[in-house]
């Protein structure tokens, strides 16, 4: 900035105290401002959760598209390296992204810290510290305890919010409900699976992703470790109401024990059974359903794993969300 001072004006006391207040307003506004900036290509910045340490962000590339925020479901590809560089996990190996609701608690901490304010498009850098990642336990046998973790994470998209029910209000109506067990006892026939298997996108009404919410604790000895999630897509047509759905990341069961899937209709509530799912490969699972009756007021899928008791009540909760009209 440039000022003239006439002698007349300010003597040099005068003026040595203008700088100052300057500076020192400058000073304050720039430090109070810094931290709302957004983050630069290359810039890192660190945030404290709960007194536990500081996920270090690195903005890689700076994306253009729509910012995420707390309760967005996105979809992301990602690769997780220890300090030395070891490769634990990516998803672009596996060949399919990873889907989950920002800031749920449904990944890591480091993660729901580090991915609010990313732009869809970007890529980004994130230095983990144990105490906001899998702490002393550690996760099977790739992570070992007390582990610092580094992510890159592609932002690939954002969902709208979907104003889910809680799990318990879930939980709740599922337990109340009459629900219809018939799908548990009818198996479809293969052809009816071919035909449901080779509709497009664009053949349903609705479509929705499922995201885990396991909270990392274990459903019958099964560890999700937050990283299942799945795609449903449903609809009437032609006096048949179908489902499809694929599922990713989902270990096998234990013994005689299966997933099963549910469309729930919370008011008035209603439970449908939409039958066991099937493997289809490595961690992959599908669930196809086929009905003369319209369900298209289901609007909510749940993903449950269940004992081989012969009890029709649902088990533990495993994935969850929202069928949205296309």
């Amino acid at each position: 900035m440039n000022a003239k001072y006439s002698q007349e004006g300010f003597g040099k006391v005068g003026v040595l105290l203008v700088v100052l207040a300057v500076i020192i307003v400058g000073s304050v506004w720039f430090f109070q401002n810094k931290k709302s900036a957004s983050t630069l290509p290359g810039e890192e910045k660190s945030a404290t959760v709960d007194g536990k340490g500081a996920t270090v962000v690195t903005d890689i590339i700076e994306g253009k598209g729509d910012v995420v925020e707390v309760g967005n479901p996105v979809m992301v590809h990602y690769v997780g390296t220890l300090a030395d560089g070891t490769v634990f996990d990516s998803s672009y190996n596996r060949g399919a992204p990873f889907i989950f609701v920002a800031g749920s608690g449904q990944v890591i901490k480091g993660w729901d810290e580090g991915i609010i304010g990313m732009r869809v498009g970007g890529k980004r850098r994130l230095e983990v510290p144990s105490s906001l990642a899998y702490g002393e336990a550690g996760a099977g046998d790739v992570i070992p305890p007390n582990s610092d973790l580094i992510f890159e994470i592609e932002l690939l998209g954002i969902e709208g919010k979907l104003g889910l029910p809680t799990d318990e209000s879930v939980k709740a109506i599922m337990s109340d409900s009459d629900m219809n067990t018939d799908s548990k006892k009818t198996d479809i026939a293969d052809e009816t699976k071919a035909e449901i298997a080779s509709l497009g996108q664009d053949s349903f009404e609705y479509r929705g992703t499922v995201m885990d919410v396991t909270g990392l604790e274990p459903v019958r000895g099964v560890n999700t470790f937050g990283a299942s999630s799945g795609i449903v897509y449903a609809g009437f047509s032609e006096g048949k109401y179908r489902l499809n759905a694929i599922f990713s990341f989902l270990p096998k069961p234990e013994g005689d024990d299966y997933y099963e899937g549910w469309i729930v209709r919370m008011n008035p509530p209603s439970v449908i059974s939409t039958g066991r799912l099937e493997e289809i490969g490595s961690g992959a699972f599908s669930n196809m359903y086929l009905s003369e009756q319209d369900f298209s007021d289901h609007d909510f899928y749940v993903l449950t794993l269940e004992p081989n008791d012969g009890d029709a009540s649902p088990g533990g909760h495993v994935l969850e969300g929202k069928l949205l009209k296309l």
